[in-house]
């Protein structure tokens, strides 16, 4: 971020005066040089970016890029120094726009000094159609034209994320490392009470099995039960445990079923969404059913029908149920805590909580 541009950018927000003065301020003037083995280089001066692990400074790259989606017609995502541009192709014609909008971003980043990486750039293509028909897409870089890489799995935001949506391979992943997280446990604790057990296994362990659960939630009967099998797996380490069943070792301790956690985590996400909790229009995941208001609560959702087991698993389809099954009480909850703290007294005795056969009647069979 040049910082002469930044002030630009910063009078255009309306910021100006003593404040403008401020930031200005905070910025100029600053050197760096590089230390090794005890030698240094000369002082350079610094004429852009913001000094590391500043207050303001990520507040400042936000409103430095926060014009880049306004030169593309496609649908872009930022997220930190990373964005994603997308669109639906039907045509040739759209195959165009989006070359074209990768064109307008080049021109952006020209005029504002903030270059970017075409090697690090990949395309995906997000179907489960068979066609081997991939467009070349053209990015400018230093030395030229580049054509883009086709990947059919990236990474994104923590989520592995592949080009047919099903997130096998990320379920695997986050399997291994909870098994191996387990096992550095094991390895480091000699004796593990039920105290200790809960509080490393649910600070350490299960976050890895649950994090962004709403996108990869398993499809498959094996996938669920492969991932219930990581918690099956770590309660028999608690000792006078082994000789218990799953179900009487979750209910000792507690603990839910994976599932019934994925779940209640749906739960919570469909109400921060329909709640305007986050900044996201709900229409993207959810219509209301306006013709079932005299039953249940004001907010139940339409189903439709769904004819593939990947939809069927999607999340505005699978949670559906669920929410519309929810009292009014729960519903209108005041905040999110508020939510969670009567969504858990409703649910106290669901069958799925500490049930380890119930949840696999709800999975595809396969």
């Amino acid at each position: 971020m040049p910082h002469k541009r930044l002030a630009i950018k910063l009078k255009s927000y309306g910021i100006d005066g003593q404040l403008l003065k401020w930031i200005e301020n905070f910025l100029r003037n600053r050197t760096q040089r590089v230390f090794v083995e005890g030698k240094h280089s000369s002082p350079a001066n610094v004429t852009s970016g913001v000094p590391q692990g500043s207050v303001v400074g990520p507040t400042l790259f936000i409103m430095y890029i926060n014009d880049m989606p306004e030169v593309v017609t496609s649908t872009i995502r930022l997220y930190a120094d990373d964005a994603k541009l997308y669109r639906v192709i039907n045509s040739q014609q759209d195959e165009a726009t989006l070359q074209s909008d990768l064109h307008a971003l080049h021109s952006w980043s020209t005029k504002w000094l903030l270059r970017f990486h075409p090697e690090k750039c990949k395309m995906m293509r997000l179907s489960t159609s068979t066609h081997n028909h991939l467009p070349v897409y053209n990015m400018h870089s230093n030395s030229g034209m580049v054509a883009l890489a086709w990947s059919t799995r990236e990474k994104d935001l923590g989520v592995l994320v592949d080009s047919k949506l099903t997130f096998s391979e990320e379920i695997s992943c986050r399997i291994k490392k909870a098994n191996t997280i387990m096992g550095v446990i094991r390895r480091t604790f000699t004796y593990l009470d039920q105290k200790i057990f809960l509080c490393l296994y649910c600070s350490m362990v299960r976050p890895h099995l649950e994090y962004a659960s709403s996108v990869w939630s398993p499809m498959w009967r094996k996938e669920v039960t492969a991932i219930e099998r990581v918690q099956r797996r770590a309660t028999r380490q608690i000792p006078g445990f082994s000789g218990l069943t799953y179900e009487e070792r979750l209910r000792k301790l507690n603990l839910p079923t994976l599932y019934f956690r994925r779940l209640r985590g749906d739960m919570v996400e469909t109400f921060k969404i329909l709640t305007h909790k986050y900044d996201i229009d709900e229409t993207e995941f959810f219509e209301l059913d306006a013709s079932s208001r005299t039953r249940g609560h004001d907010l139940k959702l339409r189903k439709y029908a769904a004819s593939t087991a990947r939809r069927l698993n999607s999340y505005s389809y699978r949670v559906v149920n669920a929410w519309n099954s929810l009292p009014q009480t729960i519903v209108q909850a005041p905040s999110t805590n508020s939510f969670k703290n009567r969504l858990d007294a409703f649910w106290a005795d669901h069958p799925a909580k500490f049930d380890p056969n119930c949840f696999l009647k709800a999975c595809a069979t396969k």
